[in-house]
């Protein structure tokens, strides 16, 4: 007699399980290190916010507006920053120093830090090197 019963059996099922899971695993751990530089991007866009107000600062004051290197703050009313609408960088400091390497040019570093909240984001800062003299700003992330 023929057996007329049609289906999958166990160890069919139990394989496109697997090759699932891995495609997900794979998908899951590739995709968050392109999340924190998207997150990334919106510091680089406060920096730019940062630097140009320091520019404005400088034409009116003849300084910049250093916060020190350890001195964290998330609002400066010299230079018309506020940081709260800003969702994952949200405190700064700026700082002056030597431009570029091998370089004697002046320039202000600004530094980004992540809201500790966000797991993603621990631990991730990202800092903008603006060069006085050729005006160009650089920036380095530090995952």
């Amino acid at each position: 007699m023929k057996s007329n019963i049609k289906g999958f059996t166990f160890i069919e099922v139990m394989i496109v399980v697997v090759i699932i899971a891995i495609l997900a695993v794979v998908g899951f751990y590739s995709g968050k290190g392109h999340v924190k530089i998207a997150m990334a991007t919106e510091a680089r866009a406060f920096i730019e916010k940062i630097v140009a107000q320091e520019k404005m600062h400088f034409v009116r004051n003849s300084d910049f507006y250093l916060t020190g290197e350890y001195n964290k703050v998330s609002s400066a009313k010299e230079l018309q920053i506020d940081s709260s609408q800003n969702k994952y960088f949200k405190f700064f400091t700026v700082v002056s120093g030597a431009a570029a390497t091998g370089s004697s040019a002046v320039a202000l570093t600004v530094r980004t830090f992540a809201v500790k909240d966000i797991e993603d984001l621990s631990g991730v800062s990202v800092v903008g090197k603006y060069n006085l003299e050729t005006g160009n700003l650089e920036y380095e992330e530090i995952f």
